[in-house]
């Protein structure tokens, strides 16, 4: 089994367990009907398809509106830090800093009377880019009279996905997530990602 699967078995699995230790009461109250304002936070792992990037966390937050119980609007903002390999002529070895800034729509599918409830994902946005080079090898082309810096433009970002999500209770929920995410940046730069997370909703 690859990493990218037991992570996201390891997620699913958590979230079945807990809706399995839910008392009846909370179980009751996971319609989830109704307008609403709330607040997600994230957390994960990014398995990128460029060869010259490597896995590693991501996490965010978002601003949600709950139109009924089968749509959700979320202003989503993100982060991560790309570690990165030596592309061409030594160049782009470092961190690439990627914050991503998202408008989302969800389709939220409840499960009967459980507390479970299936969603659809898709969004896009703007992502901002930032390239920090290792300073070994800024150091290293020094010593041989170059000056080197690099930079990765912003640029735009859309995802989809998919997950799972269970309700504690009306103020609390915690969901499963794999996403696809494909952002085209300046040059080399090609950000294919999958994202395998978890994450928490507030509702308010």
């Amino acid at each position: 089994m690859t990493a990218r699967l037991k992570i996201w078995s390891g997620a699913v699995s958590l979230i079945v367990l807990g809706a399995m230790l839910l008392p009846p009461q909370a179980q009751a109250q996971s319609t989830n009907e109704g307008l609403a304002l709330g607040l997600s936070l994230w957390g994960g792992y990014v398995f990128p398809s460029n060869k010259a990037h490597s896995l590693h966390p991501a996490g965010g937050a978002a601003l949600f509106f709950r139109l009924s119980p089968h749509v959700v609007l979320e202003v989503e903002s993100g982060f991560s830090a790309i570690p990165t390999e030596s592309q061409s002529q030594g160049l782009s070895q470092g961190r690439l800093f990627h914050v991503p800034l998202l408008l989302n729509i969800l389709f939220r599918l409840p499960l009967a009377k459980s507390p479970f409830a299936l969603f659809l994902t898709a969004g896009g946005g703007y992502a901002f880019n930032i390239m920090q080079l290792d300073a070994d090898m800024v150091k290293n082309f020094k010593t041989l009279g170059f000056e080197v810096s690099e930079t990765c433009r912003a640029a735009a970002l859309f995802q989809a996905g998919a997950g799972l999500e269970v309700l504690f209770s009306p103020q609390l929920a915690l969901e499963a997530f794999g996403l696809y995410r494909i952002s085209e940046a300046s040059g080399e730069w090609s950000i294919t990602d999958a994202v395998a997370g978890l994450g928490l909703r507030f509702i308010f």
